[in-house]
């Protein structure tokens, strides 16, 4: 039995040093040893990084398979004692050694990613970068010489000492298993740093060119002012160059000028906000919402941190980097549109010039380089203050917005800088500055201003209704002192796309319907909207976007002249579109029908007139385009009499424009007057504020963009020569005065726009004589109505869509 048992151990002990001397091909542990120390650290022509992770790899390899191969030789009986205790340092002793060279290979690995991370955001050096991995590779080799003398050390020990460790060993369990765990982990997490870089690196590729973009959009204003300056000078040279004799001449040559100069001041390959836009949606996609990364090391684990990078991208461009890039787009397109309104103003007064006798006018009392002048001043302070901007800006990216610095522990990465100092001051009660003096300060005022209401009001229902509107109308005319800043703010006649603000849909709408007709389709369309709606503006825009010079404008008693040959036009439309007909069927134009409420008289009704369009649109709007403008009132009508809808490919409705396009369109025009806009503290407008002011007119206005533009003229003040105020405040409200008859009158003014005395009469017939003609008298007295140069009578633009509201809430 006992032989037995013997026989057994001793072939279990067979079979083990046989699996032993299997996994390595027979080799033993010290042969093995000897061949790892000749294959380890071998590279090619990788980078320091790659060959840190290969040599990784293969170490762990190595490692495991010796770790197993000295356990199993632990367990032999025909090995020497010293033989035997090699295989018993390698499981017991060395293996600790070696997992701390393979943290050492990970861990180099993870540095020298984030170095090549830095190098690339240029916050090291590339010659540092190279000095790191020198280094890195010198100290793997100086740990894999002490792993090596750790062995050697070990194994100087006399008999006595090797069998009294072989006795403690022979205590312990096999600790590879958890050793080789840990290899393998130390492993995948090396392998792990290799697949994150590259969505680290794209990270950081999309930041970076975010960046460029930025400062691209930067450039771009720059060289925008700095172009619109030296386009200024040009000018200013030519308006010196007139000669007072030659005075007409010089005038020709410098209308000639302004066109050319106006086409090279619209030419570009986009603007700051087209070069912004056009990669940063693409960029901010390319980031992934989350990550997981390790930020750093500590001890023998890698300190990992998962990140919502796309929103943290985000939140800090648009808080910390948006501002300020949209503060440089304002100055620069608000120099670039400033300088197109100036140029459009003295084309406008050049242009009624060259219709005057010039006999005996003195050159410099036009005084057409005044605008000019003013313009390069202010531009200076604008390029000054983009270059603050700028320079605050690019400090800001280079501070902050760089990817590498998400491993810097000290700070936090993209930070919000937020103010709580403010928010403490406020709230503390001691304080006379604090919440409970600010409240008692805000009850006092609230309490005077009430009284002072009070007063307002007795004084105000003291006057008459007719005292009342006198008063409204007054109150809203612009500032005589403020002429300078009204005409070129208000500037007449076509000023080119670049000022049509939030018709973008209308627009394509109309492109897409011209696009149809170009291709055999029906061409007609009917653009309705309030007065001041910007009709004409929009209609202009489609002439010149898509017809070029192809397209003739028709109005009553104007000259038409179709291809050399010309027409009295009376109110005859008929007439008028027969004559185009006959000589421009085949040019493919444009036939453009301003103001349709104006097209009759004495011989053509209105209905007529809008018979002979409907029929004429049946018979010809395949080959010539027809674009036709009127206001809500008559559109309403002739959709109850004439089903005018059928006759149009689409309505396109000029009524509502949002309070940002309003608001877009009011600091556009206010930047061409180059006048710096305060509060009544005579401090600068605050942007806030002035968006604030900007809601409330429009809401005033009713989406009405006209009516905000005169509401924003006729509430703003001349202060000085540099400044002026909007005091909207006091803009007073239109008084009810409404009666039947008013209403009446009123309401025919609406439809047709403009009356005089036969045509009231034709409306009204006998009863006008006896009954609205007084009505029209007192209107024209306090102003509602006035008389144009023509002798026919219209409302008031400053009260007409008061009026208008106040008729529809009557009926």
């Amino acid at each position: 039995m006992y032989y037995s048992v013997l026989k057994t151990i001793k072939e279990i002990i067979q079979q083990i040093n046989g699996m032993a001397k299997e996994l390595v091909h027979k080799e033993t542990p010290q042969e093995y040893w000897a061949l790892i120390k000749g294959n380890a650290l071998e590279g090619d022509d990788e980078s320091s990084k790659d060959l840190l992770l290969n040599q990784l790899e293969r170490l762990v390899d190595y490692f495991t398979s010796l770790g197993k191969l000295s356990y199993a030789y632990t367990l032999r009986t025909d090995l020497n004692q010293r033989d035997l205790f090699f295989a018993h340092i390698i499981t017991f002793e060395w293996a600790e050694q070696a997992k701390e060279t393979l943290l050492l290979w990970r861990n180099s690995f993870f540095e020298l990613q984030k170095a090549q991370l830095l190098e690339k955001d240029a916050l090291v050096e590339n010659k540092a970068l190279k000095a790191l991995e020198e280094a890195s590779l010198q100290m793997q080799r100086m740990a894999w010489t002490g792993l090596e003398e750790y062995l050697e050390n070990s194994l100087d020990k006399n008999e006595q000492g090797m069998k009294k460790m072989l006795r403690r060993w022979s205590l312990q369990k096999n600790p590879w298993e958890a050793y080789q765990k840990q290899f393998l982990d130390i492993l995948a997490q090396g392998k792990s740093l290799k697949e994150v870089y590259p969505k680290l690196l794209d990270v950081q590729k999309s930041m970076r060119h975010i960046a460029t973009i930025i400062q691209e959009s930067l450039e771009k204003s720059v060289s925008t002012i700095i172009s619109v300056r030296q386009l200024t000078d040009t000018l200013i040279a030519s308006v010196a160059s007139i000669e007072e004799e030659q005075l007409a001449e010089g005038l020709k040559s410098l209308l000639e000028e302004l066109q050319e100069l106006e086409i090279e001041l619209g030419v570009g390959d986009g603007g700051p906000i087209d070069i912004f836009l056009g990669g940063l949606e693409d960029d901010l996609e390319h980031i992934p919402e989350r990550i997981s990364f390790v930020m750093g090391v500590q001890g023998g684990y890698l300190q990992r941190r998962d990140m919502n990078i796309r929103k943290k991208v985000q939140v800090w461009l648009e808080s910390e980097a948006y501002p300020l890039v949209d503060e440089i787009w304002e100055l620069a397109e608000s120099s670039s549109n400033g300088l197109k309104m100036i140029f459009i103003n003295i084309r406008n007064r050049v242009s009624l010039l060259l219709e005057e006798d010039l006999k005996g006018i003195d050159k410099e009392k036009l005084q057409l380089d005044r605008p000019l002048l003013a313009f390069l001043k202010d531009s200076e302070n604008k390029l000054k203050g983009l270059k603050e901007i700028r320079s605050n800006l690019e400090e800001r990216l280079s501070q902050y917005f760089k990817f590498a610095y998400i491993y810097d522990e000290q700070k936090e990465f993209l930070p919000i800088f937020v103010q709580d100092s403010s928010k403490k001051y406020f709230w503390s009660s001691t304080s006379d500055e604090g919440w409970l003096g600010k409240t008692t300060q805000w009850i006092g005022k609230q309490w005077e201003k009430w009284q002072s209401f009070k007063t307002k009001i007795a004084r105000e229902q003291s006057l008459g209704v007719s005292e009342r509107i006198v008063r409204c109308i007054q109150n809203r005319k612009p500032d005589a002192q403020n002429g300078h800043y009204t005409s070129i703010f208000m500037t007449k006649g076509y000023i080119g796309e670049s000022f049509l603000i939030g018709r973008k849909e209308q627009l394509a709408h109309v492109g897409n319907i011209i696009s149809n007709w170009k291709q055999g389709y029906r061409g007609a369309v009917f653009v309705t909207g309030e007065r001041l709606s910007g009709k004409t503006l929009f209609s202009e825009i489609v002439a010149h976007r898509y017809f070029a010079d192809n397209f003739i404008r028709l109005r009553p008693n104007r000259l038409l002249n179709v291809e050399g040959k010309t027409l009295q036009i009376t109110y005859d439309l008929a007439e008028a579109l027969d004559f185009i007909q006959k000589n421009a069927l085949q040019r493919q134009a444009l036939v453009w029908l301003d103001n349709l409420e104006l097209w009759w008289d004495e011989q053509h009704p209105i209905y007529q007139n809008i018979q002979a369009l409907s029929d004429w649109i049946d018979s010809y709007s395949t080959r010539l385009f027809i674009l036709v403008n009127t206001n809500n009132t008559l559109k309403k009508q002739l959709d109850q009499l004439l089903d005018i809808d059928r006759v149009f490919q689409a309505e396109i409705s000029m009524d509502k424009i949002g309070a940002e396009a309003i608001q877009r369109a009011i600091w556009m025009r206010h930047g061409a007057t180059h006048k710096k806009l305060i509060n009544t503290k005579n401090e600068d407008l605050t942007t806030q504020a002035f968006q604030r002011l900007c809601k409330r007119i429009c809401k005033s206005a009713s989406g009405n963009i006209g009516e905000a533009l005169n509401i924003w003229i006729d509430s703003t003040y001349y202060i000085d020569e540099d400044h002026v105020q909007n005091d909207f405040q006091h803009y007073r409200i239109l008084p009810y005065f409404l009666n039947r008859d008013t209403a009446l009158i009123l309401h025919a003014f609406l439809q047709y726009k403009r009356l005089d005395e036969y045509k009231l009469r034709k409306l009204f017939g006998p009863m006008f004589a006896q009954q609205y003609a007084t009505i029209v008298k007192r209107m024209l007295g306090i102003g509602i109505l006035k008389t144009r140069l023509d002798g026919e009578l219209e409302i008031e633009e400053l009260i007409v869509n008061d009026l208008k509201k106040m008729i529809e809430t009557y009926h």
